[in-house]
């Protein structure tokens, strides 16, 4: 087991590709400059994706196997390797974008040392943030035990009890770092070490193969190594959405064989036999609701917190320099002002496009969604990267509004500046005033976040001279679309009930989208409200309780309430956190809710005119389901 560092091969990229759409083709397109092959293996697809791939280039060093049917990722990826010519291979999926020389930065790695068998890539969301999975510790059963108990919170106290596998927590580090396990999503080998070690274990159909490896590469001598330069945006999940509930099970299934492969000698058969039950009772939850419910978050939330990256366009964060299609803005539009919508297809932007339009503005929308024009507004995928600029066939932008997270703003300043920006209206969050004592370390990461972008936009704007107005809203609610009213309405007609902690006597103002879509619009044409942040809460103060007892009269039900203690609460977020609709729930929900959450608007009502109206829902703000 010694490879020759002083003979760096060439490198051949397997993609296992089904219904990828034009990721994939977008995925190629950043192969191509990168690596000497490309070896396609489809898995029966029924997509036009191989035709898109097909249309962009005519290059030799494509191949394209079809495989017919869907035979698992494994068994493709090992047909990928025999159709391979190089002796070095890239495993990388079909929803993943290299950024410029990741392959060459991961090669050198790889050849710097002749025990290094297989290194592994920065995965990244198209925010920028760091993706779980592309470093990690081997998700043992006790590690997964700690991580589903949320147990995890005791790491700083005592971390080889209690560590929960993920490394992505930690600070990123500034070098190449050896790690037990990387993401099957972006992998180089080397083959001689594969001709050592073997193929990917085909018992697995998709999940949990990665890790197979990664343990049989490690048992054989050879190190994993993390490379935190070669960055990769990561579409994750894109080729699985469709079959939620047939990609659980082999999920599962998976955990269940890599658990037994490899530690059922460490652990007492009893403890195996619970963790096969664990995993088998997690399975039967996910598909139930997979099975009866849509999907909760199919939209860009006003905090960018539920919206799940397209599957039809890439996109990037600061620095990737990673760049997709063309981007097309459009021609001005005959001397009609312009205004440009990031998050447009969130619930505010439901209710501000028809504004915009009917103040006479021609919209330019931005969503990670593909959308036909209509009705005054002209629909445009988000910028791809901080390196796409005006060009002259666009239109000239001046006024800016921003609904998606502040952070999609941050990425983007470079963007709008090229396009003439001259006023901008950014959506933050009162989080950053209510979150500050939270005991959940994501809350307070979130109020840095928010208060380290509203500094930054005010820095920014002001060195060149752009107007900006920042709104704080309070608790949003509306359309049946968000995060806060429509959770808590689901959980009622699911349940009949709702816990409190307490007397859940802490005050509340939620306000509707319509609402703050109407200061949104004020706060774009009031020239009084200049470099400014203001608040932005409801008519009414509510306490907790009775804001949840109005949804339960809106859905002609008695309320039930069900006090409970923290540790109790606590306890029950981390069983229903396993449904999809309320992962975002945590403890520190249960400690708010007998705190005071209000805010005066009445600086806003001075400058912008704001007037939001009574917390009152019509059928159009229930959720549908």
């Amino acid at each position: 087991m010694r490879g020759n560092s002083d003979n760096i091969t060439p490198v051949s990229a397997v993609v296992v590709n089904y219904n990828a759409g034009l990721l994939l083709r977008d995925c190629v397109e950043s192969l191509l400059g990168q690596v000497d092959e490309v070896v396609i293996v489809d898995n029966g697809s029924s997509d036009d994706s191989l035709a898109m791939v097909e249309s962009i280039t005519v290059d030799t060093r494509l191949c394209i196997v079809r495989n017919g049917m869907n035979l698992g990722f494994a068994v493709a990826s090992n047909i990928g390797v025999k159709e391979a010519t190089g002796r070095t291979i890239l495993f990388l999926n079909p929803d993943c974008i290299l950024a410029p020389g990741a392959v060459g930065v991961m090669r050198d790695e790889l050849y710097g040392s002749g025990t290094v068998g297989m290194v592994g890539g920065l995965l990244v969301n198209l925010d920028g943030s760091e993706q779980g999975g592309a470093r990690r510790a081997v998700p043992t059963p006790w590690r997964s035990f700690v991580r589903a108990a949320g147990l995890s919170r005791f790491a700083h106290r005592w971390p080889r009890l209690f560590f929960d596998f993920h490394l992505h927590k930690q600070p990123l580090p500034e070098h190449p770092i050896e790690v037990e396990a990387i993401s099957g999503a972006c992998m180089l080998v080397r083959r001689d070490a594969v001709d050592q070690v073997g193929l990917l274990d085909e018992q697995y159909f998709m999940h949990c193969e990665d890790l197979d490896w990664c343990m049989r590469f490690r048992q054989d001598g050879w190190r994993i190594l993390f490379v935190p330069t070669a960055r990769v945006i990561h579409h994750k999940g894109s080729c699985s959405k469709s079959r939620p509930v047939f990609v659980e099970w082999h999920k599962h299934r998976g955990m269940v064989r890599f658990y037994r492969k490899f530690f059922r000698h460490q652990y007492p058969g009893v403890l195996m036999w619970l963790v096969t039950l664990g995993v088998g009772l997690r399975f039967a939850g996910l598909a139930v609701y997979h099975t009866v419910q849509r999907p909760f978050c199919n939209t860009e939330a006003a905090d960018g917190s539920c919206a799940p990256p397209s599957s039809d366009k890439t996109g990037s964060d600061p620095g990737t320099g990673i760049t997709s299609l063309p981007l097309h803005c459009g021609a001005d539009c005959g001397g009609t002002p312009n205004v440009g919508v990031f998050g447009a297809n969130s619930m505010i932007g439901k209710a501000l496009l028809p504004m915009l339009v009917e103040s006479g503005l021609q919209v330019h929308a931005y969503s990670r969604k593909p959308h036909s024009d209509e009705g005054g507004v002209t629909w445009h995928q988000v910028p791809s990267s901080s390196g796409d600029t005006f060009h002259r066939d666009m239109a000239r932008i001046e006024q800016w509004i921003c609904l998606a997270p502040i952070k999609v703003l941050m990425s983007q300043l470079d963007f709008i500046e090229s396009c003439g920006a001259r006023r901008v209206v950014a959506l933050s969050s009162t989080s950053r005033f209510t979150k500050v004592r939270s005991s959940d370390l994501a809350e307070q990461a979130l109020v840095k976040h928010l208060i380290d972008s509203e500094e930054r936009l005010a820095n920014w704007a002001e060195e060149r001279g752009i107007e900006w107005v920042v709104l704080r809203p309070t608790l949003v609610y509306g359309f049946g679309m968000d995060r806060n009213v429509s959770v808590i309405t689901r959980f009622i007609r699911r349940f009949g009930f709702f816990p409190v902690l307490g007397a859940a006597r802490g005050l509340r103002q939620p306000v509707h989208a319509g609402d703050v879509a109407s200061a949104c619009v004020a706060a774009l044409q009031r020239t009084e409200a200049t470099n400014h942040a203001y608040n932005v809460s409801g008519a009414e103060r509510l306490t907790y309780r009775e804001m949840v007892g109005r949804l339960f009269a809106m859905l002609g039900r008695k309320p039930r309430f069900v006090s409970i203690p923290l540790w109790a609460f606590a306890a029950a977020v981390k069983l229903i956190k396993v449904l999809p609709r309320f992962r975002n729930w945590s403890p520190a929900m249960a400690e708010r809710m007998n705190q005071d959450m209000v805010f005066d608007h009445d600086e806003a009502a001075r400058d912008l005119g704001f007037s939001p109206r009574p917390f009152v829902l019509d059928k159009t703000d229930l959720p549908h389901s």
